[in-house]
C-alpha cells in the first residue's frame, strides 16, 4: 500500500535514507559521508510540511519518495507547476518486485490532482539501475550535470 507518511514511519524511513546513502557514498566517497540526509527533527519537519510517499507492508515501511512543489517561471521560463522527486529509496530486499513502480505511480497520481505539468529528480551518473528503473517510468534526460575533478 502507497499512503502519505506519518511520523511514526520517521525511523523506518532513516534506516532505507541510510541504504540510499551508503550506495552514494560507496560509488563517491569523496562527496558523500555515511550516514543520512537528515536528522530525526529535519525528517519530522519534512513529513509535516511535505508530501512524502511511503510504500508499506505489515506496517513496515519499504520505499519512500520525499516530493518537493516547485513552481518555477522567470522571464525567459513559464510557469509550471512541478512534483520534483528529492529523494527515492526502495529497501534493498524488495528493489526488482515493482514497489518503486507504486511508489512512483501514486506520486504521479498526486502530482496529475494537484496540476503539476511534469514530474522532475536527478540522478547520479554511478546509479545505472536508477538511472534505468526512471527510463522505464517514462522519464527522460532533461539536462546534464557535468564536472571535472581537480
Amino acid at each position: 500500500m502507497v499512503r502519505h507518511a506519518q511520523i511514526k514511519d520517521r525511523d523506518k524511513i532513516l534506516k532505507l535514507l541510510s541504504q540510499v546513502n551508503l550506495i552514494h557514498a560507496n560509488a563517491r566517497p569523496d562527496i558523500f559521508n555515511i550516514g543520512t540526509k537528515y536528522t530525526n527533527e529535519e525528517l519530522e519537519d519534512k513529513i509535516k510540511n511535505e508530501p512524502i510517499f511511503v510504500y508499506v507492508e505489515d506496517d513496515n515501511v519499504y520505499g519512500y519518495i520525499f516530493g518537493v512543489i516547485q513552481n518555477n517561471s522567470n522571464h525567459i521560463i513559464k510557469p509550471n507547476k512541478t512534483f520534483f522527486i528529492d529523494d527515492f529509496c526502495v529497501d534493498e530486499s524488495l528493489r526488482g518486485k515493482h514497489v518503486g513502480t507504486k511508489l512512483y505511480e501514486a506520486v504521479k497520481d498526486y502530482a496529475k490532482s494537484i496540476d503539476c505539468k511534469r514530474i522532475t529528480l536527478n540522478v547520479w551518473a554511478f546509479n545505472e539501475n536508477a538511472y534505468k528503473f526512471y527510463l522505464k517510468c517514462g522519464l527522460k534526460p532533461l539536462e546534464t550535470v557535468m564536472e571535472e575533478i581537480i
